[in-house]
């Protein structure tokens, strides 16, 4: 049974006129799930020193890419300054992480989030998404129950570069889901950002950015999807047991808040 976020004690603690996460918060961003939005609003909420990468970091990588699990393990003293972590990393980072990480992650509607990934390739390839869906490659790596694979792969190895995705990858999946201290969805990104200031006593809802996931919704595609869903067939099991988790946490914080002002009232 899942112990709810609500009761983990997370807490904030002032750092420079901000309220910052405290202890720290692993980010797990998945592609063409909000997670550039997301990034890009806590840094502008907590700043950009408390996030690592942030987009200066960012800007000194080639390509612009976020380093992998095993550089950020190995340089984890030296960067420890942040409060947020975020990368493409697979969920498994955090049983390698630190004492005291806290786990979050943004899943999306697995054929929208296909489509937006299979657009945002062509783009860089200068193919089309109709073609890409014939490249078993593309489908192996980047398509194939990807949200599964991050949330569910049994190392750190790059999910990218490899294609291993099972039933016992969805078991592990849905495990990981109960255990993470924030789970949002992309369809609701308002009601998710409300969501994790409450577990990280961040402020992130002052902010209203959608970058680089949103920009088409696919169905432009539409006559792909009857070709994607044989390959996300455990996504969509996945992201209905995430939304169902968002449902609850989302109606526990709506019972929650009367009593907070309550509380706030009489202090």
């Amino acid at each position: 049974m899942r112990i709810s976020s609500f009761f983990r004690g997370g807490t904030s603690r002032w750092r420079g006129g901000r309220s910052v996460p405290e202890p720290p918060v692993c980010v797990l961003h998945i592609m063409k799930t909000a997670g550039t939005s997301l990034r890009a609003i806590l840094e502008d909420d907590i700043g950009s020193g408390s996030v690592y990468p942030n987009a200066r970091d960012l800007a000194r990588r080639e390509h612009g890419w976020y380093p992998s699990a095993q550089e950020v393990l190995a340089a984890l003293p030296a960067t420890r300054r942040h409060q947020i972590l975020i990368g493409h990393f697979p969920a498994a980072i955090l049983d390698h992480l630190p004492a005291g990480y806290r786990g979050a992650v943004v899943l999306r509607d697995p054929v929208q989030r296909t489509l937006s990934a299979l657009a945002h390739v062509a783009r860089i390839r200068g193919s089309t998404p109709a073609r890409l869906v014939e490249d078993e490659q593309v489908i192996g790596r980047l398509v194939r129950d990807y949200q599964t694979k991050i949330l569910g792969c049994d190392g750190i190895d790059q999910p990218n570069h490899h294609d291993r995705v099972d039933d016992a990858t969805l078991d592990r999946a849905l495990r990981r889901v109960d255990e993470l201290a924030f789970v949002g969805i992309t369809e609701r990104f308002r009601d998710s950002c409300r969501l994790f200031d409450h577990v990280f006593g961040t402020t992130t809802q002052r902010f209203d950015r959608q970058e680089n996931v949103l920009r088409s919704r696919g169905t432009e595609h539409a006559e792909l999807v009857p070709l994607i869903l044989p390959h996300i067939r455990r996504d969509m099991v996945l992201y209905e047991h995430a939304t169902r988790r968002f449902a609850d946490d989302v109606a526990r914080l709506a019972q929650e808040r009367p009593l907070l002002r309550e509380m706030r009232r009489g202090a």
